[in-house]
């Protein structure tokens, strides 16, 4: 599948806050004008603007960057690095008229459009540790918890330059957080007002007010102040893009998907975690040597009873600081006393499946159910 983008527009419409219904350029003209409310007053037509550019981007195999002709270089090369970090699998070429060679469109394999939710956030996860400029510089390390990169003196068109990298010349820097407690409610959801969103399906949020001066141009000319002193909370205005897997207290059993992009947030729930799903339901009926199953093993956490229930978030930016970031979302993870009120609230909601440790599999893990 091949994405062609309005280059010059792209800034535009990744700070919109406009329903695709607000375009008719989108819809059609046969659909523009139609009545977007039911009898209720319920909003029928809810998608953003952004949600759809950032959909058509991240599910392509191929992304060309149309008009490359009408932006300047700093802008060239953000658009080339937001778009590879946005979709990392992809193949980013710039483009004039919509001009590409005919070679560099045949031969490339589709492996991006039939992915679900799951192994989307797997990959950008993968992806994310490989950019991570923590990367470990240990050669044939194995240790899971370290983020592996890779350095090598050459380009080529998977969007990411070696020598002079993307946080360097752009700031543009990507990080995956991860933690193996859930979230406080309340906490997240006055968290989540002060990000540069708004979301009208959430009256009671706070109408974050400074949500209206965002936008990507801004913040890639620095005219955002994300890191002004005495307002902490103003880093998460760097953040472009954030999406993974998400664990809320007072929903135990159920992983729910976080998508942030630009001003625009769904927080839904995905499914239960598989921790609490029955094993007949499993990819594979839970068979030990699938390759499926194998990908779900490889998440749960044999050291606690919460097995693949987890916070997972892949965080895209210009000009974040990990720390900070990091350090306000800890802030709404549940205190030790509240951890401790959790698990005993959780004794009446056992797992249905126990993962353990085993060298009769390849990957080391084996599954089964406990009912």
């Amino acid at each position: 599948m091949i994405t062609v983008v309005d280059s010059p527009h792209f800034f535009e419409l990744y700070s919109s806050k406009n329903d695709v219904a607000d375009h008719v350029e989108l819809i059609g003209y046969d659909a523009a004008g139609v009545e977007r409310y039911d009898e209720l007053g319920q909003v029928q037509v809810e998608r953003k603007v952004v949600d759809l550019l950032v959909e058509q981007v991240e599910c392509a195999d191929m992304i060309f960057l149309n008009k490359n002709d009408r932006v300047d270089d700093k802008q060239r090369g953000v658009l080339k690095h937001i778009a590879a970090a946005l979709n990392p699998s992809a193949q980013v070429v710039h483009c004039e008229f919509g001009k590409v060679e005919l070679q560099t469109i045949f031969g490339v394999a589709s492996n991006v459009v039939d992915m679900d939710d799951d192994e989307d956030i797997r990959l950008s996860v993968k992806a994310a540790k490989i950019a991570s400029p923590d990367a470990c510089a240990v050669p044939d390390c194995a240790d899971p918890s370290h983020a592996h990169g890779h350095s090598h003196g050459h380009e080529h068109d998977h969007g990411h330059t070696h020598g002079t990298s993307a946080a360097e010349k752009y700031g543009i820097t990507t990080f995956v957080y991860s933690r193996r407690k859930p979230f406080h409610p309340k906490k997240l959801q006055d968290l989540i007002a002060f990000l540069p969103v708004k979301n009208a399906q959430r009256d009671n949020w706070i109408d974050h007010i400074p949500a209206e001066g965002w936008s990507l141009s801004k913040l890639m000319a620095g005219k955002l102040h994300v890191s002004d002193q005495g307002n902490e909370l103003s880093i998460l205005h760097s953040i472009v893009r954030s999406k993974g897997f998400v664990w809320i207290a007072n929903h135990p059993n159920s992983a729910f998907h976080w998508s942030q992009a630009g001003s625009h947030l769904a927080l839904h729930p995905l499914g239960m975690w598989w921790a609490a799903t029955a094993l007949e339901v499993w990819p594979d009926g839970g068979d030990n040597s699938s390759s499926e199953v194998s990908k779900v093993l490889d998440e749960f956490d044999l050291q606690t009873r919460w097995g693949d229930r987890r916070q997972e978030l892949v965080f895209i930016g210009i000009g974040m600081v990990q720390s900070d970031i990091e350090a306000l979302f800890d802030a709404c993870l549940l205190t030790d006393e509240e951890m401790a009120q959790f698990e005993e609230y959780m004794v009446d909601q056992p797992n249905v499946v126990a993962v353990k440790s085993t060298d009769s599999t390849p990957t080391g893990r084996s599954v089964h159910s406990m009912a």
